[in-house]
């Protein structure tokens, strides 16, 4: 990925589901992007909870299955089992009472592990036309991607993520801030295809993060957004004070490209 985007993309779907309420226990329709429309909040989540289990490398994620153990032993306490043999150690909190570099070396290594599980994590893309993203994250192509200027100070600390083959090639800091880990903005190859930019904030509070209204400069419908939704996504934007283009993905006859067909201007003079 080459040079910062023009726009920082968000996909989403556009659909009530229905939800238990957690105050009334009782199952209510909510439009999740709706609602982050109306109160301008961006709903950021530690990377444990995205689709890739290795992001972060945060180490394993437990299922009731009898490698549960295996596999914390493999993830989360990488190297330790050999220290431990070395010195004679008995209990895991005696590495540091081993003279010298290594067992600080290793502690430091867990505690920046355990930090990047307790961080929220925004990503953002880089392409509003990326026809796999669409289909991942948008609601197999019926959703919407919210477009903010790249440019605007909110989004200074964006970062893109690095795709590579080995992790281990990646040298972590020395530094404990979270949002320096290189860990947190490095993906596998695999990912390549989503052009992911990202904002990192330490700890997991508050997971709504209120991002600046004006930042908004786009919508993009899908291509087979349901028309019946029009008019509630239009009202939500009006509602919300946005000054934004609505546009459609369109399908060129007789190809395998979409071309960007614009709807509708909303604003205060609309």
């Amino acid at each position: 990925m080459t040079g910062r985007p023009t726009l920082f993309c968000k996909y989403r779907g556009w659909k009530a589901a229905l939800e238990r309420d957690r105050t009334t226990g009782e199952c209510v329709e909510r439009n999740r992007t709706k609602d982050m429309l109306l109160k301008a909040e961006f709903y950021c989540q530690p990377p444990r909870f995205f689709d890739d289990p290795h992001d972060a490398l945060q180490g394993a994620r437990p299922t009731g299955g009898p490698r549960d153990l295996d596999q914390f032993l493999l993830h989360n306490l990488t190297g330790i089992p050999e220290i431990m043999r070395k010195h004679n150690l008995t209990s895991v909190t005696q590495l540091g009472t081993i003279q010298g570099s290594e067992g600080a070396a290793v502690l430091r290594r867990l505690a920046r592990k355990k930090s990047r599980r307790r961080t929220r994590v925004l990503s953002l893309a880089a392409n509003p036309m990326n026809e796999l993203m669409w289909s991942f994250y948008a609601d197999n192509h019926k959703g919407v991607c919210l477009c903010f200027d790249a440019q605007h100070p909110f989004f200074a600390s964006a970062r893109p993520v690095q795709y590579v083959d080995d992790p281990t090639n990646i040298p972590e800091r020395s530094s404990d801030e979270p949002m320096d880990g290189p860990l947190l903005f490095c993906k596998g190859r695999v990912w390549e295809w989503q052009q992911e930019w990202r904002i990192v904030w330490a700890g997991e509070e508050p997971r709504l993060i209120p991002f600046p209204r004006e930042s908004l400069k786009a919508v993009v419908v899908g291509e087979w957004f349901l028309h019946t939704g029009f008019s509630e996504l239009t009202q939500a934007l009006i509602e919300g004070g946005y000054r934004v283009r609505i546009l459609q993905m369109e399908r060129l006859p007789d190809s395998f490209a979409y071309q960007l067909v614009r709807l509708r201007e909303i604003g205060p003079k609309c």
